[in-house]
């Protein structure tokens, strides 16, 4: 659980620091402004110190969440959504002052946080809706998809298992599974819950009597465009080439970070464990034990080879090298 934690925490920062101009973009396409009033390419790495810092405990939350719950429940499916939930937690009040920051209603970091600060309850559960909701439908694609790519990928390469697979085959196929999720039913969901980050200081959304309420309303706004169906088709996939872009590259980097971080930690954690190992490869000290309690061959009891069960201690002991 410390190994997802801490590679989780790895993944995050590392993502967001390399890909955060294309988040930015995105952020100011879908602003409703329009593209050059929300800043165009000016600054688009304004809110980046704050994303990065944010995502080092959404990403490690997730992480820690979605590798405890596959490996209880072994459904990647329910381990993703429980995963984002909790990540929410940390996820929602950091993306409302990064996007705000993107989008050039905050000039700075200060800024942004006491806006943040000013808002109601109300308004926060508004942002937490729809971010859970977009972030559990985008992770319930993804992470299934990328699990069965990684089986599919171990078969055809001859792996014994897909924790064996190459890092850069895993990191493709977090790349597959992240830009075809992206391209899925969850971009008017990310264009929603970037309007809502955007206008919760709003009249509209303070004055609303619950959470669902403001979200309807800005769902009949984005469906009353003058261009017709098309033009609020159009509306809705606003940004759509970014985030499947950003997505796909950023499931690269995300999820082969993860493995990269994950191996080295568990290698390191190895590497502690046979240095703890007494002189000889044993588990234990055999020391005080007659050479009778040892044997080198498999007996009744279906011990391989290399072990032994001394008569004075219950434990199976390792006696060298199989």
């Amino acid at each position: 659980m410390y190994g997802a934690l801490a590679a989780g925490a790895v993944a995050g920062m590392t993502v967001e620091a390399t890909l955060f101009p294309l988040d930015c973009v995105k952020t100011r396409v879908q602003s409703g402004v329009g593209f050059a009033k929300a800043g165009g390419f000016k600054s688009i790495y304004r809110g980046v110190g704050v994303t990065a810092v944010g995502a080092v405990p959404a990403s490690a939350i997730f992480f820690c969440t979605y590798e405890h719950m596959k490996e209880r429940y072994g459904s990647a499916l329910l381990a993703s959504l429980c995963g984002e939930l909790a990540a929410s937690s940390v996820r929602v009040p950091v993306d409302m002052v990064k996007q705000r920051m993107q989008a050039g209603l905050s000039p700075n970091f200060a800024s942004a946080a006491y806006s943040l600060a000013s808002l109601s309850g109300r308004q926060i559960l508004v942002a937490f809706r729809i971010s859970a909701a977009r972030d559990a439908t985008h992770s319930g694609l993804q992470y299934p998809l990328y699990e069965h790519l990684k089986i599919v990928a171990a078969r055809r390469s001859r792996c014994q298992a897909p924790e064996d697979l190459p890092l850069w085959l895993a990191a493709s196929c977090g790349s597959a599974a992240g830009a075809a999720s992206a391209l899925g039913d969850d971009t008017p969901l990310d264009l929603l819950r970037t309007r809502l980050n955007l206008r919760a200081t709003s009249q509209s959304v303070a004055t609303s009597k619950d959470s669902s309420s403001a979200i309807m309303a800005e769902i009949r706004n984005l469906a009353s465009g003058k261009d017709g169906t098309i033009g609020v088709i159009r509306t809705l996939f606003a940004g759509a080439g970014y985030r499947s872009i950003w997505m796909g590259l950023g499931g690269f980097v995300f999820l082969g970070s993860f493995e990269f971080a994950k191996k080295q930690i568990e290698a390191v954690g190895r590497s502690a464990s046979m240095d703890m190992l007494p002189a000889g490869g044993g588990v234990g000290s055999y020391e005080s034990c007659p050479s009778s309690c040892l044997s080198p061959s498999t007996n009744s009891s279906g011990i391989a080879e290399g072990q032994s069960m001394c008569e004075h201690t219950s434990d199976t002991m390792v006696i060298g090298t199989v």
